[in-house]
Parts: C-alpha cells; structure tokens; sequence
C-alpha cells in the first residue's frame, strides 16, 4: 500500500513508471493473433521502451511509436517501417505502401458472457485448475448444466452449457492446469426445428 502511495506522490518513484521495469523480472505476455485462420500465439518481452516478441522466424529488438492518428513507425531488429493502423475491437489492419494485413487479437477475457453466448466456444477466463468434470463426450445438455468447475485465483467457476446442444469433446480431466483462453468442451449447439 505504501507503494501504491509513494508512486501517487512521488512520479519518478519506479513503481510509478509504464517503462516496463520490473522488480525481479522483465514484464512479459503472450499475445494471440488470428493470421487468416490461423491462431499465432506471439510471447512479448517489455524491456525499458522495448520489445522482445518471439515471432516464428525468431526472436528480435522492436521499438515502435504508434500517433494519435494511427501512423507507425516500428524498428525490427534494425529493419525501420512505416506504415498505418487502424484497429476496430479485436480487429487491425495495418497499412503499407505495398499492401496491407489484417489481424483479430484473440483477447479471452473480453465479454465473459460471450464465452456462454450460443454458438461460441466454452474456454477458461483465467488461468486455473480443472476440479469437477460433469459431462462427458456425447452427452445431451441443456442450457445453463453446469458441464466443468475450474479453481482459479482461489474462487470456483462453474461453465456451463450455452445452449441445448451435444457434448463432442472433454479436454480437460480433473487436476489438469489450464491458460486463459483454452478451449475445455467441444460443444455443438442443437439446431432450432
């Protein structure tokens, strides 16, 4: 707490900075981009005005400012671009002299009622433990059955089944950790008569 309030008062404090520093550790995260239809999970290393992303043809130095008006100029690894970003929800687009590529950030914790919506996936919000499996594959549910029960951050979370549907698939058995965003059930929803 009296950290909290030195950076409050005192704005060269480093608990105060968004530099990246970190008492023990670089600040770090995995990010997960859809390519096409391909998830591309990218680990992201924040250094002092820096990046490390670990990108599928290897690690490299990144540096970038992105203008109010979406402009980007980005150093990789030595390599200086420029280009345009323009970015709606979960979707960017990023423009250049020749061409441009279009990308949807998968964030798993945004709209945690969309991961019950019908038609969506069942996946973890969080980082947890699997604790009670309910269903099995081919079992007939119906919306709202409570189908997993997952521990994370010392609270119970129950999923449940989006819809009337089938179960086609457990992931996940009691005991197994899972990351945020993994899928626990295949689920088909029952088409409407």
């Amino acid at each position: 707490m009296r950290a909290i309030a030195t950076a409050l008062v005192v704005p060269y404090s480093p608990w105060a900075g968004s530099d990246g520093w970190g008492l023990n550790d670089d600040a770090h995260d995995t990010l997960t981009f859809r390519d096409n239809r391909t998830d591309r999970p990218v680990y992201l290393i924040y250094r002092r005005q820096r990046y490390r992303p670990d990108l599928p043809g290897g690690t490299v130095e990144a540096s970038g400012r992105l203008a109010p008006d979406g402009t980007l100029s980005a150093d990789l690894g030595g390599r200086r671009l420029k280009g345009t970003v323009v970015r709606r929800s979960a979707d960017i687009a990023v423009f250049r002299e020749r061409g441009s590529h279009r990308l949807t950030l998968i964030e798993p914790l945004a709209g945690a009622d969309a991961a019950e919506a019908p038609g969506s996936r069942l996946i973890a919000l969080m980082p947890g433990k699997i604790i009670a499996v309910l269903t099995e594959p081919g079992a007939v549910v119906t919306r709202g059955q409570p189908l997993v029960v997952m521990e994370a951050m010392k609270m119970e979370h129950t999923i449940k089944a989006p819809a009337d549907g089938t179960v086609e698939k457990v992931r996940y058995a009691v005991g197994d950790q899972v990351e945020d965003g993994a899928e626990l059930i295949g689920f088909a929803e029952t088409s409407a008569p």
